[in-house]
């Protein structure tokens, strides 16, 4: 069980100056000083296990969190044409309350069937989620000179544009997968997974309820092959396909919520292990496909309205390196790199052809540990990462982009009496 309270400074970024974001100190905030966050936050879960025998096991797991949220926001809507004054509005949410539950049980065996053997996995799981709150607004709110700002603007609202929600989803899931290990070191790993989500919103504004409701299910297979010709290589490739979260708020002209949003991902590599373990490195290559995106109707007239149409897909496609290696006792070292082209293939504006916002080129982690090995110092660990990223598209219009970055990162811990550290990839580390 968690109990969390805290708050924060909401910062919106630098608006952009022809293709690049304006040159502005780092430490500059564009909005007021009122603009804060309050929260409290409850989470509880509890996991169970047994294991009938040395083949069977059954596992339940369960969480619930209750949020709550007061903030104010000031918000940028877009830079005048001198290139220097800001629009604003300002952005309230009251008694913004969240509950979520979720809990999965899952049954894993293991068997074997005329020599074949097999690692089954079958289960189900339930996600809900309730959001409701008030939002405020005031969109005469005082501009600002991001190069020599003079805040004071104020928090005022207008009743009569409040703006209520209550939005529900809920989500049910079964799955079931096979691993089997056959002849000639060859693995095949079948399954799919059955999703029916429902999605309701009442929305409340200048007194008149606007209700929408949402409920699609699908059906989501995946493959995976992998053959192992001898101990230190092994060649795999793998399908897999995905149901997103349906597109609730894109209306189509019948007034209906559009389709789900779904994906396909395409994979293949090879993986070495060589030194007893003490080196693995991996090459991929991955195609990841989006359709059902929701883009802005091709008549005008129809998309100033709001009505959208489901034509729009995007593709990411590329090749990661990954290595980890143990270059002494207790020093660790794990480097990756990631080139990924990506396009908007398919859209009913000149976005077709674009790179998808916030998609690197190059991007690449690097991260090395070292556990001491001597008695006096046996369970502490430090470590330090570098994580890099390449320029990226700010918008799908690509018409201005935002510089790469590299963040440093640093980290200690002691392990537990059992000798188990909570730090157990790169990306947990940071």
């Amino acid at each position: 069980m968690e109990y969390k309270t805290g708050n924060s400074t909401p910062d919106h970024g630098f608006p952009a100056i022809g293709n690049r974001p304006a040159n502005l100190p780092v430490k500059r905030n564009l909005g007021e000083s009122f603009s804060r966050a309050n929260f409290e936050e409850i989470q509880a879960g509890f996991n169970w296990s047994h294991a009938f025998n040395d083949r069977w096991e059954i596992k339940h797991r369960s969480n619930l969190q209750f949020t709550d949220q007061d903030d104010n926001a000031v918000l940028p809507l877009g830079l005048q044409a001198d290139n220097r004054t800001l629009d604003r509005f300002f952005a309230g949410f009251r008694d913004n309350k969240t509950e979520t539950y979720t809990t999965s049980l899952d049954l894993t065996g293991n068997f074997d069937t005329f020599g074949v053997q097999h690692n089954v996995l079958m289960g189900g799981d339930y996600f809900h989620f309730n959001n409701t709150g008030t939002m405020i607004d005031n969109f005469a709110f005082p501009s600002i000179d991001i190069f020599n700002p003079i805040h004071g603007g104020t928090s005022t609202r207008d009743p009569a544009d409040d703006f209520s929600y209550d939005s529900t989803e809920k989500w049910f899931g079964l799955y079931f997968q096979d691993q089997m290990k056959l002849p000639y070191n060859v693995h095949l790993l079948a399954g799919f997974r059955y999703d029916n989500a429902k999605i309701q919103a009442n929305d409340t504004f200048a007194g008149a309820t606007t209700s929408i409701n949402s409920q699609q299910e699908r059906i989501s297979p995946r493959f995976g092959l992998t053959w192992q010709p001898v101990k230190a290589l092994s060649f795999y490739g793998n399908y897999v396909e995905n149901f997103g979260v349906p597109n609730l708020f894109a209306s189509g002209l019948s007034g209906r919520p559009l389709r789900a949003e779904t994906a396909q991902q395409w994979e293949a590599g090879i993986k070495t292990e060589l030194l007893d373990g003490r080196f693995s490195a991996t090459v991929a290559w991955f195609q990841l496909t989006k359709q059902n995106v929701a883009t802005g109707h091709p008549d005008p007239t129809l998309a100033a309205k709001g009505f959208s149409v489901q034509t729009g897909e995007a593709q990411n496609e590329g090749v990661e390196i990954d290595i980890t290696g143990e270059l002494m006792p207790g020093w660790n070292v794990i480097a990756n790199y990631a080139y990924t082209e990506s396009e908007i293939t398919r859209a009913n504006d000149i976005t077709r052809g674009n790179r998808l916002p916030n998609v690197p080129k190059h991007a690449g982690n690097i991260w090395s540990t070292y556990a001491f090995q001597n008695e006096a110092l046996r369970g502490l660990k430090i470590g330090g990462g570098v994580t890099l990223r390449g320029k990226r598209e700010g918008n799908r219009e690509n018409d201005y982009q935002m510089p790469g970055y590299t963040v440093f990162n640093t980290d200690d811990q002691l392990r537990n009496e059992s000798g188990e550290s909570p730090c157990h990839s790169a990306t947990k580390c940071q």
